[in-house]
Formats: structure tokens, sequence, C-alpha cells
């Protein structure tokens, strides 16, 4: 199974044990248990990204390449949420 896949089938089987469970007590510190998760994530990463050789050595080019796909992805969510803007919120308030 690609990771992809994986991952979205984890997310969406959370999201429904989440809806079915969410009176329960024990959904109450998963806020905290998921930064603290998140939190040792991200130091992991740190050390697999502080392992590679070859990252100070590009880091030129690497910046570019985040750069560019920031900026892509900023512009992204700009547009669809405009599309997204105009057709659930001005057709609505144009029908009233």
């Amino acid at each position: 199974m690609p990771v992809t896949l994986a991952i979205i089938l984890v997310l969406i089987l959370g999201f429904f044990l989440g809806r079915i469970f969410k009176d329960y007590s024990i959904l109450k510190w998963s806020d905290k248990t998921v930064n603290i998760l998140l939190y040792c994530l991200l130091f992991i990463f740190g050390l697999s990204l502080g392992q590679r050789k070859d990252l100070l050595e590009n880091i030129g080019q690497i910046g570019v390449e985040i750069s560019i796909l920031t900026l892509a992805a900023m512009l992204g969510s700009a547009i669809v949420a405009e599309i997204v803007y105009h057709i659930f919120y001005l057709r609505k308030s144009n029908e009233k």
C-alpha cells in the first residue's frame, strides 16, 4: 500500500473514531498528546536532517526550491480560497 494512501486511511479512521467517542474523557487529553508526539516527530526529523552530509553543501539550492514550493502553495491556497468564496458565499448572499 502506498504511504500516502495509508496516511489518508489512518486520518479517516481517526476522524470517525473521534466522532464515535467524542463524549469520552479519553479524548480530552488527546490535544496535549498530539502536541507532544508532534514535537517528538519534529525532533527525529531534525536528527535525520542533521545526519545528511549533502544538506549543508546544497543549502542554497534547497533554500531556493523550498521558497518556490512555499510560494506556489500559498498562491494555490489563495486561488482555491477565492474560488470557494465566490462559489459558496457570494452565491448565498445573492440568493437572499
